[in-house]
């Protein structure tokens, strides 16, 4: 009887030995396939993408460099129509303070100190009357020819140019007339509205007929 109890015993003891099953395998039908039609056109759709952003790049790109050509050619042009009006006053100048007859000597304050400043102005009256002092007595009369005008500095707005002049003056000295040529260092102030700062020679040039530094 013994040995029935322990056979019962035994056989109501749940089964823990480790299992060996492996789990159940995916059903194969719920992977997810693409259509290879589908990925060719994600393809073609990145590389449309991306042809359209390299053709934008280069259209922005293309502009940007047009723009800074166009502002540096604005500003280049800027530069050439301001030194191109600070030779024309220079040479206007030159040409109005060599036009000089002993018969108009009371013009010749104006004909020295025109477009000049202030400063310029006071010193150049006095000037003229120096030069009426010495001039008037040998029958002075002269006319300029300007040859060249051009800037040859240009400092916070105030441009400093040669002008050239053939001057041709008469005088009870040179009854037949004589011939020379001057150069003027003229100093045209753009800040000034384009005056004339400074009328004198260039270094290393002496002309008697070259009118004296003036000051600013």
């Amino acid at each position: 009887m013994s040995d029935k109890v322990s056979d019962t015993l035994t056989d109501d003891r749940p089964d823990t030995s480790p299992t060996t099953d492996s789990p159940p395998a995916p059903d194969s039908g719920d992977t997810l396939r693409i259509p290879k039609t589908l990925i060719r056109k994600l393809f073609w759709v990145v590389v449309a993408i991306a042809i359209v952003a390299a053709i934008v790049w280069i259209i922005v790109d293309a502009r940007s460099q047009l723009s800074s050509a166009r502002n540096e050619n604005t500003a280049a042009a800027q530069v050439t129509a301001d030194e191109q009006r600070a030779e024309k006053v220079a040479a206007d100048y030159a040409k109005s303070a060599s036009d000089l007859d002993f018969t108009k000597s009371a013009d010749w304050p104006a004909k020295l100190s025109v477009n000049t400043t202030d400063v310029l102005t006071q010193r150049f009256r006095q000037v003229a009357t120096d030069m009426q002092q010495i001039f008037v007595p040998i029958k002075w009369q002269s006319h300029g020819s300007v040859i060249d005008s051009h800037v040859v500095n240009q400092s916070k707005g105030v441009y400093t140019v040669y002008t050239t002049v053939n001057l041709i003056q008469t005088s009870s000295q040179f009854t037949d007339g004589r011939s020379t040529i001057t150069v003027y260092k003229i100093d045209v102030d753009r800040n000034q509205d384009w005056k004339i700062s400074n009328v004198g020679v260039p270094p290393g040039v002496s002309d008697m007929f070259a009118k004296p530094d003036g000051g600013r």
